[in-house]
């Protein structure tokens, strides 16, 4: 298990079964604020600093005692819903405290409210083009010389948390954000580990991907159907199969599905991508949430 898989496990069991509490995952004070009638929330970055890594978070808090907040944080990748006094966030390992600023924007809200704000990033998560502009996957040239065994090519891991719906949906999801808002119990928090590394193989490079989920849901209602996909179709089909996606099964954090992939490679790129959460509704499958994917891909 890597380390930061070893942080977030013991941060989960700290807390209540099914109740993860919001200052675990976002303790730090936020870089901004909402207070409006309808919604109360903060948002925020910051590294927590280990001996070797260091954890890039960036959050938002919703700290309404009532509602559910949607939020769509477009540069970050990370859309769907924080339930009441709870949050949802993306972290991403890095062997350094580096950062910078950059445009962005977040959409909150049933009705999408706009923010804009200067957010901040790691260097190293610089990939394509401005993160305002849609794309499903973007790659650049690593740009290390060092041998893969070395420090200069670390893995990348990060780790995410969003809530979805866990009750059957009616129709597209702008129909549909009112009554979740309104409703929390039908959220539960979906996390989301994901770490991609290059290591040396009998003929070049090894490209490695592994992944893990667990949907905390609520198990008194009726489940929806919800599936897991990669917007890469490569790094999809190489992890799913043919299919490319995968439907929930697990609805506790004990149970944590798990999925790995490997390929052989001559050389590598970095590139990013977004994991995407559906439902399927009487008229079609609707997106409800997508988390971020930072991985390796061959070039």
């Amino acid at each position: 298990m890597n380390f930061l898989r070893v942080v977030i496990a013991a941060l989960a069991c700290m807390a209540p079964p099914g109740l993860p509490r919001a200052e675990e995952s976002c303790s730090k004070p936020v870089a901004g604020a909402v207070r409006e009638p309808d919604y109360s929330f903060g948002y925020g970055w910051w590294f927590e600093g280990y001996s070797v890594e260091h954890i890039l978070v960036r959050c938002v808090i919703n700290q309404s005692a009532e509602r559910a907040l949607f939020i769509n944080w477009v540069g970050a990748g990370l859309q769907g819903f924080a339930r009441p006094r709870s949050s949802m966030y993306v972290k991403e390992v890095h062997r350094d405290e580096q950062q910078e600023e950059y445009q962005d924007r977040i959409w909150y809200g049933a009705n999408l409210r706009r923010l804009d704000i200067i957010a901040v990033r790691h260097p190293s998560t610089m990939r394509g083009p401005d993160p305002l502009q849609e794309a499903g996957r973007r790659t650049q040239p690593s740009t290390s010389t060092a041998t893969v065994s070395s420090p200069a090519t670390p893995p990348l891991e990060q780790s995410s948390r969003v809530a979805v719906p866990v009750v059957p949906l009616r129709g597209e999801l702008g129909r549909n954000r009112v009554f979740l808002e309104a409703t929390p119990t039908a959220l539960g928090d979906l996390e989301f580990n994901f770490d991609s590394r290059v290591v040396p193989g009998e003929s070049g490079l090894l490209i490695e991907h592994h992944c893990t989920y667990a949907l905390l849901g609520n198990n008194t209602h009726a489940r929806p159907r919800l599936l897991i996909s990669i917007e890469d179709p490569t790094l999809a089909q190489s992890l799913f199969g043919e299919a490319r996606s995968t439907e929930i099964r697990s609805w506790t954090r004990a149970a944590r599905p798990e999925f790995r992939a490997s390929r052989s490679a001559s050389d590598f790129s970095l590139g990013t991508t977004r994991l995407l959460v559906s439902a399927t509704t009487p008229t079609g499958p609707v997106l409800v949430a997508t988390l971020p994917i930072a991985f390796f891909v061959d070039r």
